[in-house]
Formats: C-alpha cells, sequence, structure tokens
C-alpha cells in the first residue's frame, strides 16, 4: 500500500487486512464510491513547522472554522454515501474543540478512524480516552531526535519531550501508531538520528516522506525555502538502505520500486486520475472545500452548500475527466517515478508533466535507488 511519495515499512503481519482493505479500495474506485474521507478540522497548531502546508497563525486565519454541527453533518452524509474509513487531521485536530464529538460519532457509525497528531497534546487524560475507543491508527509525525535539533524544526523547545512523552502513552494503552517523517532541508542532517529513534518505539509503520508538499499560498512558505534538494534526497534513500539492512538484516524491497502496473493502480491513460484522488477518496479543508485530495487543489466543491452527494459525484466526474500529462503515459521511467497528479497539476497545470519531478525519477534510477 506504498504511495509514491512514501518509503513505506510494514512493521507488523497486517498481509490479510491489507488484502481486503485493497479488494474495497478497487471496488470503490471502480465504482466511484467515496471510501475514505480526510477532514482537516483546523489550520491551528501547536508547532510551527517550516514545511507545514497547512498551519495558519491566529492572524492569518480569515474566517472561524466549521463548528462541531457542521462537520457532524458532513460527516454524516459522507457515511450515508459509503464511507467507511476517515482521517482526523489538522494543523492539530486535537485542538480542535469538537473533536470528541466528531470522534465519537464516527466510531458509532463504524468508520474506521485515523488521527493525524504531532503528538504534543497526547498526554495520559487524551490516550486514556481514546483507548475507550480505539482508533485504527493514530500517526505522529516527528521532527527530530533531540530537543534542540527538534526545535529547529518547529519552534518548539519543548515539542520533543511531549511527542516522545505521547508514543510511549500510545505504547501503554495498546493503541496501534505509526510513526512518520517528511525531510526538510533543516532536517536532513538528523535523519538518520530521527529514523533510529522511531523504530527504537517499535510502530506498526515508519513512512518516510523524502519532500514534502507544496504550502498553500495563504501559509505564506516557498517550497524552494524548505524542500530537499535532489543530492539530499538520494542521501536520505541511501540511508534509509543501510539503516533498515543494519536493523533488519536485509534491505526493504520497497526501497526500490516494484513494477505498478496492476489492477489496483493500472498503467496512466490519457484523462482519468489513476490513484484514489477524488475515485475513491475525498478531503474536506477546515473551510468546507472538498477537494480530491488535501494536496490536490483541483475541481473544489463545496459540500455544505450543494449536499454532499452533489458535490462527490461532481468531485468524481472531474476526476475521471482529468487531462494527465502527454509524456507520462509512454514514458520509461514510469515505473519508477512517483506519480502524482497533484505534483504536476499544482505547478504546470492540467495535461503537463512538471520537469522536477521527471528530473527526480532520472536521478533515482542512475543512482540505482528504484527500478524501472
Amino acid at each position: 500500500m506504498t504511495e509514491l511519495e512514501h518509503a513505506t515499512y510494514n512493521l507488523a503481519d497486517s498481509a490479510s487486512a491489507d488484502t481486503l482493505f485493497a479488494r474495497l479500495k478497487y471496488k470503490a474506485w471502480q465504482q466511484g464510491v467515496p471510501l475514505t474521507g480526510l477532514f482537516e478540522l483546523t489550520p491551528r497548531c501547536t508547532l510551527d513547522c517550516e514545511m507545514c502546508y497547512v498551519h495558519l497563525t491566529q492572524n492569518q486565519i480569515p474566517h472561524p472554522e466549521l463548528d462541531t454541527a457542521q462537520w457532524l453533518s458532513l460527516m454524516e452524509q459522507a457515511c450515508d454515501e459509503g464511507m467507511m474509513f476517515a482521517t482526523l487531521t489538522g494543523g492539530e485536530c486535537l485542538l480542535y474543540p469538537g473533536f470528541r464529538d466528531l470522534y465519537q460519532y464516527l466510531t458509532d457509525r463504524g468508520v474506521l478512524v485515523t488521527v493525524l497528531t504531532n503528538g504534543t497534546l497526547l498526554n495520559e487524560e487524551w490516550v486514556s480516552w481514546l483507548s475507550g475507543r480505539t482508533p485504527q491508527r493514530v500517526q505522529i509525525s516527528v521532527y527530530g531526535s533531540t530537543p534542540e535539533a527538534c526545535k529547529g524544526v518547529t519552534g518548539s523547545s519543548g515539542a520533543f519531550d511531549k511527542v516522545d512523552r505521547g508514543i510511549d502513552l500510545l505504547r501503554k494503552y495498546n493503541i496501534p501508531f505509526e510513526l512518520a517523517i517528511t525531510v526538510s532541508r533543516n532536517l536532513v542532517e538528523d535523519f538518520e538520528n530521527i529514523l533510529r529513534y522511531c523504530l527504537q518505539k517499535e510502530p506498526r509503520n515508519c513512512i518516510v516522506n523524502s519532500c514534502p508538499f507544496d504550502a498553500r499560498p495563504e501559509t505564506e512558505r516557498k517550497f524552494s525555502d524548505y524542500a530537499p534538494t535532489l543530492d539530499q534526497q538520494v542521501d536520505i534513500f541511501r540511508i534509509q538502505m543501510s539503516v533498515f539492512t543494519e536493523v533488519f538484516n536485509s534491505k526493504r524491497d520497497t526501497l526500490t520500486q516494484r513494477p505498478r502496473h496492476t489492477r489496483e493502480n493500472p498503467r496512466i491513460t490519457p484523462s482519468g486520475i489513476s490513484c484514489s484522488a477524488g475515485r475513491n477518496s475525498f478531503s474536506i479543508t477546515w473551510e468546507g472545500k472538498m477537494l480530491p485530495c488535501s494536496v490536490f487543489d483541483y475541481a473544489g466543491v463545496y459540500p455544505l452548500r450543494d449536499g454532499f452527494a452533489a458535490s462527490w459525484k461532481l468531485l468524481n466526474m472531474s476526476c475521471l475527466e482529468f487531462v494527465n500529462p502527454d509524456a507520462c503515459a509512454t514514458c520509461t521511467y514510469y515505473n519508477a517515478c512517483r506519480f502524482c497528479p497533484a505534483g504536476h497539476y499544482m505547478r504546470v497545470g492540467e495535461g503537463h508533466a512538471e520537469p522536477s519531478v521527471c528530473a527526480e525519477a532520472h536521478r533515482m534510477v542512475a543512482e540505482g535507488i528504484r527500478v524501472l
């Protein structure tokens, strides 16, 4: 289930669950069912990470967030249309005052919930409460291996100790968790130490995003200020290979891309998004705008105004008609490319290939990190 922009390592035997989920996703993808939803509850956060594509300061927030009743309405409609999996995120989603009401509603409906958090608010009371209705998983983003290194990325001197406490509490209460590392330019030097720290915590998964997303314009962050260079991305992959060879006494084959012409992820066609974005999944921003995914500002619709069912139908049809880059359909490097419609569209528009994406694939093959 590895995303193209991530190197994901399964640290637990979940083959049966993965197979069932893959079948569900494929059927939903075929039939246009919104199986998976992401709800971005707030742009507020306890940290100020240099590469965050969502976080806004209080002065940058132009209007109030959606209230709990509005989110509940959207979630109810999404469940009625077939949603079985939901992700609650932010910003820092635990800051949202109605978080517990929303979480309880989703679990009452039988939805499997993932919570994306930076972990700073996960004290004993929070984790004990979550253990009463155990989520499918909690994902914590890790930004440093020491208090000093973490402060350099997040701007918070106390973040590391709080995150470390949160991870240990999840382990204490036997809540499934995974750890994620998003590599920014200032995190590269500490990356190996962060990876080793994460593995010592024995997460179910350890996810490495070797390059962050473009920040939204309203954040006033510039991708060029925080994105790692291509040389740094190569170094990151080599460190992963080395650490996993040492820790597991074998190289994880997810480090080199497998052939991706599968039923679930067919070779790109002239039109139609081939991943899950807008085909069996959706994202709703903190302002109530529905997108194919949280970093793909394409064909946005407004379910609070027009209703969820009508909005999903329009979004799904738009994603079926999305024009893919001409060059990608026959590209020799397709299997080695972290092809992402958003990665191309958000920089050069529909139907065109973003040169930096192509350059990354070429370099990774030349370095022996990915295979054709």
